[in-house]
């Protein structure tokens, strides 16, 4: 009886998993593609992306990176939960603009809330200034990918020409 109910059970299972891996696990997150200027929700943050973006360089003499250049995204952060929240450093990868992954770098800018990646958590309500930093690898077409367990990613268009 146990092999009968496994027979018409493999079916179902068999569908669901590739409804699943289809059509995602019903995340919050949409497809809509943001740019400089816009307001995003993610993860019950409220960010506010700047009009204008600027450049860096890392200074810290000890780093693999000292002396790179580094793009500056300014951004607005207002927790909108209900809860402390904060955006944690796994949830955010940026993309060059030949499409490959760009290595994290907020270690080289974890100071006060200077990093969105490395800002502490935050009560509700709180609204802090923050930046995205990610190495400049020419000019062109980046990426912010803000991702969750179970969230559709948001992406960010950042269009470099300096």
């Amino acid at each position: 009886m146990k092999s009968g109910f496994l027979k018409s059970a493999i079916p179902t299972v068999s569908a669901l998993l590739l409804a699943l891996t289809l059509f995602g696990c019903g995340g919050s997150g949409d497809n809509k593609e943001y740019t400089l200027g816009d307001t995003v929700t993610f993860s019950n943050l409220e960010l506010v992306l700047d009009n204008e973006i600027s450049t860096t360089t890392v200074d810290y003499a000890l780093s693999h990176y000292y002396g790179s250049t580094v793009i500056v995204v300014p951004v607005q952060v207002t927790n909108k939960s209900s809860s402390p929240n904060r955006l944690g450093e796994n949830t955010v990868t940026v993309f060059g603009p030949d499409g490959a992954e760009l290595p994290k770098i907020a270690g080289e800018f974890w100071y006060g809330m200077l990093n969105i990646e490395g800002a502490g958590t935050v009560e509700t309500g709180i609204s802090y200034d923050s930046n995205f930093h990610f190495l400049y690898e020419g000019n062109g077409d980046y990426y912010i990918k803000l991702h969750k367990a179970f969230n559709s990613d948001i992406k960010i268009k950042i269009s470099v020409n300096i």
